[in-house]
């Protein structure tokens, strides 16, 4: 019944991971005269804006379907790429303060109604045990879309700075013309008050140990990712003078080792219990500092880069299959998971600010490896002492 409502969904997700920006976002930013606190305070206010959305838009999402927040987010996402491009033509920081509300508006509508609406269909035919493979597949095969953008963005970008963006808005706007062929999902909704159902999906998410133990133990392993992700990559890569090109092949390699490893994702998840699930891919952390010891860096970003996104997409695909499932009722599932992450974005954000001023004579690579052990010691004891007895119950 909604078999082609779910392919759907996978092109849309794949044209979107075609990612060409996200990559060489600081150096598109710094090409139109962006300097580093100007590049900081943008995304202070993304994510500001993020914070005060989460909540009013999944709400949303739970009371008008998942399937229009879908689309909408798409939509936004459009208008974003368009506003950025005209960045090289009009004033920067009006153009660019407009892009990031856009982006705003993206992210909080995006991630959680997209996971919630495919695992309210896979609940409606009574196939909840094929949701962590849906999940899987997908994730398997965005890498390889992103590691076919990857390729396409180092040559692009050197041909002229703007092309990545003006493909990536082609795309996404292809993605927003096909989603609003999807079907709605499978819930009957009740006009309620808004404010009343954020309320009740407050005092739920309070109500249960296991959403703030995993909100703790999210927010102790994703730290370091994080940090890699949105602060050290590209500033790392200037640092160290590489090319547009050379910087494309380590994240080609990069995206291509942990595509390889994500394939083992649906396997451990069946044949491990969820708490030795998550151990084992905590174990598989030390592996990303421990490549600080080879001596050719070119070597030890690409195996840190994929054995860390590897690690925290598989941590990502068992905790989003858990929390689906703890998650009892349909037409709050949305609001619930959006107050977990609306509050794991606060201690985040604030540690990439004392990290910035703590460690401001720190090399990159230090402070990477650092992290990583201090907060892979911490989640190691947090898994064990807490969350086993959680998943016990």
């Amino acid at each position: 019944m909604y078999k082609n409502s779910l392919k759907i969904y996978e092109i849309t997700c794949y044209l979107k991971s075609f990612w060409l920006w996200s990559f060489i976002s600081v150096i598109f930013l710094k090409f139109v005269w962006l300097n580093d606190i100007d590049i900081w305070i943008f995304h202070l206010i993304m994510w500001a804006l993020v914070f005060f959305l989460e909540i009013p838009t999944w709400s949303f999402a739970d009371k008008f379907w998942y399937k229009k927040s879908i689309s909408l987010s798409l939509l936004f996402l459009c208008l974003a790429f368009v506003w950025l491009l005209s960045a090289m033509f009009f004033w920067k920081y009006t153009i660019f303060l407009v892009a990031w509300v856009f982006f705003s508006l993206n992210y909080a509508f995006s991630s959680w109604a997209q996971n919630s609406y495919v695992y309210t269909i896979f609940k409606h035919e009574k196939k909840e045990k094929d949701y962590i493979k849906f999940q899987s597949k997908i994730s398997r095969n965005t890498k390889i879309f992103e590691w076919i953008a990857i390729i396409f963005w180092a040559y692009l970008y050197t041909f002229a700075e703007y092309l990545p963006y003006l493909i990536q808005f082609l795309l996404v706007f292809w993605a927003f013309i096909l989603s609003l062929f999807m079907k709605d999902e499978p819930v009957h909704r009740k006009w309620d008050k808004l404010e009343w159902d954020i309320k009740s999906s407050f005092k739920i998410f309070f109500s249960q140990k296991i959403f703030i133990f995993l909100l703790i133990f999210t927010v102790l392993t994703i730290i370091p990712k994080e940090y890699f992700h949105n602060v050290m990559n590209q500033s790392l890569f200037l640092e160290l003078w590489m090319s547009v090109q050379q910087i494309g092949i380590i994240w080609a390699v990069s995206y291509f080792l942990s595509w390889f490893l994500i394939n083992t994702v649906p396997y451990v998840r069946e044949k491990f219990w969820v708490f030795y699930s998550y151990l084992i891919m905590v174990f598989l952390t030390p592996l990303v500092w421990a490549s600080f010891l080879f001596s050719n860096w070119i070597v030890s970003i690409i195996l840190i880069s994929s054995f860390l996104y590897f690690i925290n997409d598989a941590k990502s695909i068992f905790w989003d299959n858990y929390i689906q499932s703890v998650i009892k009722n349909d037409k709050q599932r949305a609001t619930i998971q959006s107050i977990f992450s609306m509050i794991s974005i606060l201690p985040i954000k604030i540690m990439f600010v004392v990290f910035g001023l703590v460690f401001v004579w720190v090399w990159y690579v230090d402070l990477f490896a650092i992290l990583s052990l201090v907060f892979w010691f911490l989640s190691l004891i947090f898994l064990v002492f807490f969350l086993r007895k959680e998943f016990l119950k």
